[in-house]
């Protein structure tokens, strides 16, 4: 419970140095249609390797790389892309290494922004449980868990 307190504390203080740090990734251009929004929100989780034990940075994270070097770490790998389209309401789970499972609920969103609700479990046992809002085709940015001499980090993108 402790350690989820503190994960929520980081995260309003965005980019703090502790458990978890935020960052809203600017926006690449999407063509603008009659203003209608679309019904499906396509929810991708990139999970990142961030360590010190060497300067390689995966090409995949150049969008990122501004947001991602206040994290102290300089190297940065990308372990995993997954992506889901999800609807009002609906709920994808993606399996992280170290036997953690990070949950993404679409709870709903509107023409400019995408609430999430964003919960991670490590061993069965919920040690984040937060609702955040990004904006349109932006990243958000959860640093969590210790893993192999460094941190996972994970960039939830919400693309419609």
């Amino acid at each position: 419970m402790k350690t989820a307190l503190f994960a929520l504390v980081a995260l309003m203080a965005s980019l703090s140095f502790g458990a978890l740090a935020t960052a809203q990734v600017p926006p690449r251009p999407v063509p603008v249609s009659d203003g209608a929004v679309s019904r499906d929100v396509d929810v991708q989780v990139m999970i990142v390797h961030a360590h010190n034990s060497d300067t390689r940075v995966d090409s995949r994270l150049e969008g990122l790389l501004q947001h991602l070097r206040h994290m102290r770490y300089t190297g940065y790998t990308v372990l995993d892309t997954k992506s889901e389209s999800l609807t009002d309401g609906n709920e994808a789970n993606y399996d992280v290494q170290g036997d953690r499972q990070l949950k993404v609920e679409l709870v709903d969103h509107d023409g400019s922004n995408a609430r999430l609700r964003i919960r991670m479990l490590t061993n069965g046992r919920k040690v984040l449980d937060t609702t955040v809002s990004v904006r349109r085709d932006r990243s958000f940015i959860v640093m969590g868990p210790q893993h192999d001499e460094g941190v996972l980090v994970f960039a939830i993108t919400a693309n419609y």
